[in-house]
């Protein structure tokens, strides 16, 4: 199922090596019992994949919020490593 989220990102040039920091936060319309993210960026029409991991897993809560119940809050503030050497580049011909 879907989820509405509020993310803001601390700057929008990416280092190589170095965390981002975010904001994160939502009320839950779903318990998460499993959890993955897709990031991905839509430049010029092209899709752009930036990030993908799985969270939560039944038996394996990664996460604090693993295994939080519907109508709860979460909120998350500090530094994502995103693993990336570089943010690819879209030509835009």
């Amino acid at each position: 199922p879907l989820q509405d989220i509020a993310l803001s990102v601390d700057s929008c040039r990416y280092v190589a090596g170095k965390d981002v920091t975010i904001r994160l936060a939502t009320v839950l319309r779903h318990a998460i019992n499993e959890l993955s993210v897709d990031f991905s960026l839509n430049l010029n029409g092209q899709i752009v994949p930036l990030y993908s991991k799985q969270l939560c897993e039944q038996n394996n809560p990664q996460f604090q919020f693993c295994g939080k119940k519907k109508g709860e809050y979460i909120y998350y503030s500090g530094p994502v490593s995103l693993n990336m050497e570089d943010i690819p580049e879209v030509n835009s011909s």
